[in-house]
């Protein structure tokens, strides 16, 4: 009897090894699927968000450049965002179809687990990059933004220090002195980076759209205000004004003499050649320009 019992009692361990065994190999496949289910929600997930974030974006930016010459490229970069939001839902939708009517294994799983990460992978990058064009074509435009207020500014306190060299009247001073306030007016509006567009869009909701084409043709305004300024008041002829805004845009204040001459042949092909070394020469004589002469 008690040989029978002890083979009974050994018969049961080993059974309950190979029902723990068995339970073991079930938890390893339910830990492996929730897993994988975690993983492609993170993935989802981060898609979703980058998403919104370059709707978000995408909608500032196709109000802030309304009717400006940066409009298409926005416009072109939303159609890329609803192509990836659709692409997505379809997606969803074939995934939940085949899940529904397929039984499934763990080769099946997967398939599928490969498939959907990729997927994901592909669009969660492709979203990144729509996010780093708007970002390239905000910092190219508001390069170009602070590059002409830049030359405004230069031109400015060019003007300035003739009027005072030259004791002018005191409206002259006062006008110079309106239109930098201007220009300072107009840098409240150039966001820094992207992000900024938003905090510029609350501040400015009624004005916001259309924002950076009235920024130009301000700027428009004021260069064309200065010209008129310069030349009435016989500082400047028109030509030389034209070819100091050309240097000015250029971000750099020292220069070779044929270093500059061919740049402002290349940019004002019209002038060109010996009259644009006239011109020069006639900046510098009316303090405008200082030429340097270097004797080896």
């Amino acid at each position: 009897m008690e040989s029978e019992e002890i083979i009974k009692l050994e018969d049961l361990e080993n059974l309950l090894n190979r029902e723990i065994e068995t339970i073991d190999k079930i938890k390893r496949k339910l830990d492996n699927f929730a897993r994988i289910v975690r993983e492609i929600d993170e993935k989802e997930g981060e898609l979703l968000v980058l998403l919104q974030e370059s709707k978000n974006l995408n909608e500032r930016m196709f109000s802030y450049f309304d009717e400006s010459d940066i409009y298409e490229k926005i416009q072109a970069i939303r159609q890329k965002i609803i192509s990836i939001e659709s692409e997505y839902e379809q997606k969803g939708f074939y995934v939940e179809e085949e899940i529904s009517k397929t039984e499934f294994n763990d080769e099946l799983l997967n398939k599928y687990y490969k498939d959907l990460c990729l997927f994901l992978g592909d669009k969660i990058k492709f979203v990144k990059d729509t996010m780093k064009c708007q970002r390239e074509i905000l910092d190219e435009s508001i390069s170009k933004v602070r590059s002409e207020l830049g030359m405004l500014h230069r031109l400015i306190d060019t003007l300035a220090r003739k009027i005072e060299s030259a004791s002018m009247e005191n409206k002259l001073k006062e006008f110079l002195n309106l239109r930098r306030g201007n220009i300072e007016k107009v840098k409240l509006y150039l966001p820094s980076k992207l992000e900024d567009l938003e905090e510029i869009y609350r501040k400015n909701m009624h004005s916001f759209k259309g924002l950076y084409r009235k920024i130009m043709s301000d700027i428009s305004s004021l260069r064309e205000e200065l010209r008129k300024f310069a030349i009435e008041n016989g500082l400047i002829e028109e030509e030389e004004i034209v070819v100091l805004e050309t240097i000015y845009c250029l971000d750099k204040r020292e220069f070779e003499f044929n270093e500059i001459l061919e740049v402002l042949n290349e940019k004002m092909p019209k002038i060109g050649g010996e009259k644009v070394q006239n011109i020069l020469l006639n900046l510098s004589r009316k303090g405008f320009l200082i030429l340097k002469l270097i004797a080896d």
